[in-house]
């Protein structure tokens, strides 16, 4: 399926679209992409484990740790060995491995994703809680966009890293009873 013409032409039209050049676009998006990046989100993800086990939201901690290391972390790794569709090239930064689908993608929707609920949950003021939100929503957007930028990936790498992730962010809320009616610690 990764050799049909209808893939490839699709792939064609958004690279044409997203990919104009300029040094302001080169840095922006190098920088953008390293939020969806290993280190960054391994980080990140302890520090917020360490706040949620601070306050005892067992429950919260779980679904982030669920969400990062193993839906965006193992499982990406898995569809990405089974697929084994090569990255575009040439590229604005060396990456190695396969294209597809976008872990970049994957963690940008399941950690910003789940962040998100986190602070719809957590954040009581209205205000605050909508600009956090907000932010969230934007890297979710622009950390996809940043990989075919820097040629790292296909479109349809993207789009099936952002169908991926939010489904396993769906799932992920179900198994952990997060943001519905039940008690989210």
């Amino acid at each position: 399926m990764s050799n049909a013409t209808w893939i490839d032409s699709l792939n064609r039209l958004v690279r044409n679209i997203i990919q104009q050049r300029s040094p302001l676009a080169d840095s922006f998006f190098f920088n953008v992409t390293q939020l969806g990046g290993v280190t960054f989100t391994i980080l990140l993800t302890i520090i917020l484990s360490a706040i949620l086990g601070y306050y005892h939201h067992y429950r919260q901690l779980g679904f982030l740790i669920v969400n990062v290391l193993f839906f965006a972390g193992f499982i990406t790794q898995l569809v990405k060995r089974f697929v084994q569709n090569p990255r575009p090239l040439p590229q604005l930064i060396p990456e190695s491995g396969f294209s597809f689908p976008s872990g970049h993608t994957m963690m940008a929707v399941l950690l910003y994703g789940t962040l998100i609920i986190l602070a719809h949950i957590n954040i009581k003021q209205q205000h605050i809680r909508n600009i956090i939100i907000g932010l969230l929503a934007i890297l979710m957007v622009l950390i996809p966009i940043s990989r075919i930028y820097i040629n790292v990936h296909h479109p349809t790498d993207i789009f099936a890293g952002v169908t991926l992730g939010y489904s396993l962010l769906v799932l992920s809320t179900k198994i952990f009873h997060i943001g519905g009616t039940y008690d989210s610690k």
